[in-house]
């Protein structure tokens, strides 16, 4: 390695032959475990009588061969996006992504269990529609994030899993502030429960 001066030849992750005739807002994400093993998760379009955008999960351990795709999204909607991808301490995967479901865009998550296999979709999100979630690794779990409903109402949700409790009594509100220039905003994200 040579500190980023220098980039070998590009790899093809997954042969998807997406094309759009436009710029999608939806992208790659990637994590490394400790072993410097390389996890990455992609939307794509499906073609195959009614075009799907689903979310596919590969990895590698040399950057140059991945293994074969792996579909997350379920075959039953057609519009999943935004993955973003942790890998905890222990090398457990878990993707995160948002995809419609009953009239509302919903968070949900997998988790690696053996041999680059995913478990079931769990629904984090509640009963409003959700989008654009983040995932990071701590201590002793995940954090996730997303964006709630829409306009005056949104809102940043926050949900810890696998970690010991906040330091806080049951419904007070955990709060999350957003700087931008000059302009400051205080959100009420979640409640402690």
């Amino acid at each position: 390695m040579d500190g980023g001066r220098s980039f070998g030849a590009p790899a093809r992750v997954s042969e998807d032959q997406w094309e759009i005739a436009g710029c999608p807002e939806d992208g790659p994400a990637l994590a490394t475990d400790a072993k410097d093993d390389l996890h990455i998760v992609w939307p794509t379009l499906v073609n195959g009588g009614n075009p799907q955008k689903a979310v596919f999960y590969a990895s590698t351990k040399d950057g140059r061969i991945f293994t074969p795709r792996v579909r997350l999204s379920s075959a039953d909607q057609e519009e999943a996006a935004h993955p973003q991808i942790a890998v905890g301490p222990s090398g457990v995967a878990s993707v995160v992504w948002d995809e419609p479901h009953g009239g509302i865009r919903t968070v949900l998550m997998r988790t690696s269990e053996t041999a680059g296999q995913f478990g079931p979709a769990v629904t984090l999100s509640a009963s409003v529609s959700a989008d654009h979630p983040v995932i990071v690794p701590v201590a002793e779990g995940l954090v996730v994030a997303w964006t709630e409903r829409e306009s005056a109402a949104s809102a940043v949700a926050v949900k810890r899993i696998g970690v010991s409790p906040l330091p806080a009594r049951a419904g007070d509100p955990i709060t999350a502030t957003v700087r931008t220039g000059d302009f400051q905003r205080v959100y009420n994200v979640a409640r402690v429960r």
